[in-house]
């Protein structure tokens, strides 16, 4: 059972970009942070440039001719506000979105029946949601 998702996102400075999955961005120069195995997957190439950390992509598609950032919809934004980038966009819709699952090792399977009941449990009592809301409202998203 899935306990939260999250959606790869195109952040750029341009307004001509139409996103229609990855497939759309193989054209274009992108900028994403190294170890994004989700960006990794969806997109290589030569015009592709991997950084160290989310400040350096999106101060790099700010200040540079990059056409765009990959990244997730959370720290995109929460990038975007952090370094005050005024003319860096979102494009809708998704590139691709992702459920996470909850991982235990696997000397642990005995806990899974456990782990599953109280995962469902607060799902259909709509914690999980909560809890992800409150997230989202601390962050101002």
């Amino acid at each position: 059972m899935p306990v939260n998702h999250f959606d790869a996102m195109v952040f750029t400075k341009r307004n001509d970009i139409v996103v229609d999955g990855w497939e759309s961005l193989k054209p274009l120069s992108v900028l994403m942070r190294i170890g994004s195995k989700y960006a990794e997957f969806g997109i290589q190439g030569p015009y592709v440039r991997k950084l160290p950390s989310y400040e350096e992509v999106f101060q790099t598609l700010n200040n540079s001719r990059f056409d765009v950032a990959v990244s997730t919809r959370i720290i995109g934004t929460q990038e975007i506000k952090r370094l005050g980038l005024k003319d860096v966009l979102m494009i809708e819709p998704p590139l691709q979105s992702y459920e996470l699952f909850h991982f235990l090792h696997r000397k642990h399977e005995n806990l899974v029946p456990d782990i599953e009941f109280v995962l469902k449990n607060m799902a259909r009592q709509g914690e999980i949601k909560k809890i992800l809301q409150r997230y989202s409202d601390e962050l101002n998203l």
